[in-house]
This record gives C-alpha cells, structure tokens and sequence, in this order.
C-alpha cells in the first residue's frame, strides 16, 4: 500500500510541475475589398482586416505594376491606376494569403489593339487568324476592313509579318495620344516619341487628311526610322 502511495504522489507531483501548453493567437488576414474597378490615373483605398498580425509585417504586392502600384495607408492600401488592364494586389505573412483583383477602365474609350500581333508569322497564318473582311491583298501586304473609317494593314517581309498598321479615320490625332497615353508606357526614342507594353512599340503618325495613324511593331527601330509606310 506504502508503495502505491509513493507511486500516486510522484505522478500528482510530475502532473502538477508540467507547464501549460502555448495557445497561439489566431491569425486573420482580410482584404475586405476583393475587387476594385478605378479609371486611369485615378487612385482608390483597399482596406484589409487583420487580428493578431502587424500590417507592417504583411508582404504586400501588384502582380502586374504596368497596370496599377500600391502603397501602405493607415486601414490598407492605396491603389494607383496606371494603364488600361487587370491585375491583382496580394497579401502574404506567414501561411496566410489574400488578393483583390483590380481593373483599370480608360477615361473615355480605347482603341482595340489588331487581333493579329504575332510578329513572324508568314501570310496564310494572318488570315487563318483574321475574322475581319478581307479587303485586299497583295504580295507584301493584307488589308482589312473595321469600319468604313478604319482599317487594319499588316505588312511581311520574305513572308514574315514586321509590322501592323491601322488607319484610325474617325480619331484626331489628339485623342489617339490620349487614348495610346492610357493604354501603354510613354517612351522617348531618338527620334521622336514611342509607345511600349511588354515587347510591343507602337507609333502614332497623322496621315495628309488629318487621319491617325497607328502603327505596331516588336522592333522599335523599324517605327522610330520613318514617320509613314506609304511616304
């Protein structure tokens, strides 16, 4: 009996010198905005909820920072929108992790890119890809119809598609710049003015008549050498 006493006692003692285990603190990581739509140039709040997290510990980041940048606030972010497109803003500390999709809407309208901007390929593959009316076609070149103001040319070399152009009757030269300034990065070349996303350059021209000219190209060069394809 004496030693089952002895038994039970040193069991009480071990059991009673144990520490508490830890509970950790929950964690919560919000952004309580999940998607925000803003217009060029135009900047918006993101506000997150957490519990238990320092913002200043969040790593916070804009997938696509051509389209939009982000900085810290007091309840958030603020987002700044860039240039015409979708990207997401995402938070991430430790294993916890949430995203806001952000849209960047043009101020006035845009000015739909060519279905066909795969510099390289030959011909045929351009009209296999064209859901436009064909309006001409010669050796070097295809022609096709937007509307009765504007159309696409695509241009080849040794059946290489090299350059893009569309004839852009019913837009002033102004509000082309306006629109291109929108939807790409403004850069300075040597000779004159270019437009860029990603690997695309894009030039804006004015014809005799006042129309605007927009031309397309994986080689600024090629754009930055002459002012009109047709001169």
């Amino acid at each position: 009996m004496k030693k089952v006493l002895i038994i039970l006692s040193a069991i009480l003692i071990t059991a009673c010198g144990k520490e508490e285990p830890k509970i950790e603190p929950v964690k919560k990581l919000l952004l309580i905005d999940k998607e925000i739509s803003l217009r060029y140039s135009e900047s918006k709040d993101v506000r997150v909820s957490v519990e238990n997290i320092n913002l200043s510990d969040v790593d916070y980041k804009v997938r696509d920072e051509f389209v939009a940048t982000a900085t810290t606030n007091n309840d958030g972010y603020k987002i700044t929108a860039r240039h015409i497109g979708e990207t997401y803003l995402v938070l991430t500390v430790g294993n916890l992790k949430d995203s806001c999709k952000i849209t960047v809407t043009p101020t006035d309208i845009i000015i739909e890119e060519p279905i066909v901007l795969q510099f390289g390929l030959n011909k045929e593959s351009v009209k296999s890809k064209e859901s436009r009316k064909l309006i001409n076609e010669s050796d070097n070149m295809l022609r096709y119809e937007i509307d009765k103001y504007n159309t696409y040319y695509y241009f080849f070399k040794d059946d290489k598609l090299y350059l893009v152009e569309r004839w852009a009757g019913n837009y002033t030269f102004s509000q082309s710049d306006n629109i291109l300034t929108e939807m790409y990065e403004y850069v300075k070349v040597e000779n004159g003015i270019l437009y860029k996303k990603g690997d695309l350059w894009v030039k804006l021209t004015r014809s005799q008549g006042g129309a605007s000219q927009i031309w397309y190209s994986n080689d600024s060069k090629i754009l930055a050498n002459y002012e009109n394809i047709w001169n």
